[in-house]
């Protein structure tokens, strides 16, 4: 369905993606995904090893990922960025034996089939004109990607997202995402890497789908403040997609506001809690813009609830954004620590979800796949989130993480709860919550201050006379660090590993 959506524009001179310096058309793009595809059929027939792509936001990233799923195969996308031994333990799991290389440096390894995008331009002259049997694409049950995250362990496991996982979520997001949408010549910015579910939504929705130009920036400008302000004027986008603190970190220059971005008609977030300041926030600054939370990870690979913001939501006494109700196709409950299913209308307890959009396990963790994913008895995929939600007058709000829900003196404390009211507090630009385990387990709080003319010393005050209205004794951190910003993982989201690590160093 959304290979086959991209063929209406296969001689169209329209630019479908550019990397903040080129532009590629999708003419072009048809034709350097049909290379990559045939290759692969000609010289690995219809075997289904993976192939992996090595880059960052390189324009050739997407005929490469089309290429790969014309072919039947999944494939699995390497950061340029990530270390050695990581892209070492990925490849050594997934078995890839091809690895096409969009960016500029060598592949760091020896021993693959590597193709740079000077041997995709040689292999469109070989087969120019050609196309792939249609026969041969993804489809049904079939890995389409296979996406890397980090274990409890550090080591990382590959969670395998079928062609039908993407396909169950595209028609549900056109209804919430077209209406805030020009008809044509729509523009995106993509900030997340092409190694992580979350782009999915860019490049099977807004670009498989609506047919945009998707605007892809390498990790050097996204992480360049200037740079990227610079290039988001050039561009004036209608929609954009990131987490919350990627959003956050926009809103600290003044001038990103309908002002300065009159086109920018939509933002989705996801990945980690909205809270109401910042949703608050960006529709201060947009009043007409619609705002979308949502909530997905991995395991369930298209996002199975969304929410659409509204103005009585920003008028609750809630400090998080509700992450809405499950999308057509997706059943959800909540369970108790026992597994048993909690019917209260009004209640607090682990997300169960069932659907289209579980995803088919992890590859070769056979043991890990049966501990959380399971079979209903009309045979429908199922999943145990792991994430602690309530639910409240038909909606549903993200707690915590049911690892991040800890133990201090006999009292149950969810870490996000904490944050979530700290982040309400004036002083409180923004923060994240840890446990310092010794000698005595504590409470460790990270924050980045809204003014730094206030000292420290007033800051610790307001910071705990703020909380004792807002939470239980018990939840008031006992040491309160003051740092510039936090620190986030390469997907923009607050790495709670250093965070840790450095309140035990404290």
């Amino acid at each position: 369905m959304f290979i086959h959506n991209l063929r209406t524009l296969k001689d169209s001179n329209r630019t479908a993606v550019h990397d903040g310096t080129n532009a590629m058309s999708y003419r072009t793009f048809w034709e350097r995904s049909e290379a990559v595809a045939l290759y692969l059929l000609d010289k690995y027939g219809t075997s289904k090893e993976p192939v992996a792509i090595y880059g960052d936001k390189e324009n050739d990233m997407l005929p490469s990922i089309f290429g790969i799923l014309k072919s039947g195969r999944a494939y699995v996308v390497l950061p340029s960025y990530y270390p050695t031994h990581r892209i070492s333990s990925i490849l050594e799991d997934c078995k890839a034996k091809v690895i096409l290389n969009p960016h500029s440096e060598r592949f760091p390894s020896d021993g693959y089939d590597i193709k740079m995008s000077a041997d995709i331009d040689e292999l469109v002259n070989t087969w120019h004109g050609q196309e792939a049997d249609e026969s041969n694409y993804v489809k049904g049950n079939d890995d389409a990607c296979l996406v890397y995250t980090s274990g409890s362990t550090g080591t990382p496991k590959g969670v395998r997202i079928s062609y039908n996982n993407i396909k169950s979520r595209i028609g549900q997001m056109h209804k919430v995402i077209a209406p805030a949408l020009p008809d044509e010549d729509i523009r995106t910015v993509m900030f997340s890497s092409y190694a992580f579910s979350a782009s999915f939504y860019n490049v099977y929705y807004m670009f498989a789908t609506a047919h945009v130009t998707l605007y892809g920036f390498s990790k050097r400008i996204v992480h360049d403040h200037a740079t990227l302000m610079e290039h988001l004027r050039n561009i004036q986008p209608h929609t954009m997609a990131g987490t919350p603190s990627m959003i956050r970190r926009l809103l600290t220059s003044p001038e990103f506001s309908s002002d300065a971005f009159p086109s920018l008609a939509l933002i989705s977030m996801g990945g980690e809690p909205m809270s109401k300041e910042l949703a608050a926030t960006v529709k201060e600054r947009f009043p007409r813009l619609r705002l979308l939370n949502i909530y997905g990870m991995s395991e369930l690979a298209s996002g199975p609830m969304v929410c659409v913001i509204t103005d009585e939501m920003l008028k609750s006494d809630q400090t998080v954004m509700p992450i809405g109700q499950p999308m057509e196709g997706v059943q959800i409950s909540l369970v108790d620590e026992n597994g048993g299913e909690i019917t209260d209308e009004n209640a607090t307890g682990e997300l169960v979800v069932t659907g289209d959009c579980v995803s088919n396990g992890y590859l070769n963790r056979e043991e890990l796949t049966a501990s959380v994913f399971f079979e209903t008895e009309d045979k429908k995929r199922g999943y145990r989130a792991g994430d602690i939600v309530r639910r409240e007058n038909g909606l549903y709000y993200f707690v915590g993480r049911k690892d991040n829900r800890i133990k201090i003196g006999g009292n149950r404390i969810e870490l996000e709860d904490i944050e979530a009211n700290m982040k309400q507090l004036d002083i409180v630009a923004d923060c994240a919550v840890t446990v310092k385990e010794q000698p005595t387990a504590s409470l460790v709080a990270f924050v980045v201050k809204a003014d730094e003319m206030v000292s420290n010393i007033a800051a610790v005050l307001a910071i705990k006379n703020g909380l004792k209205e807002r939470v239980e004794s018990h939840m008031i951190p006992q040491k309160i660090v003051f740092v510039e910003e936090l620190p986030k993982n390469i997907n923009f989201k607050v790495d709670r590993v250093a965070l840790r690590k450095r309140a035990n160093e404290e």
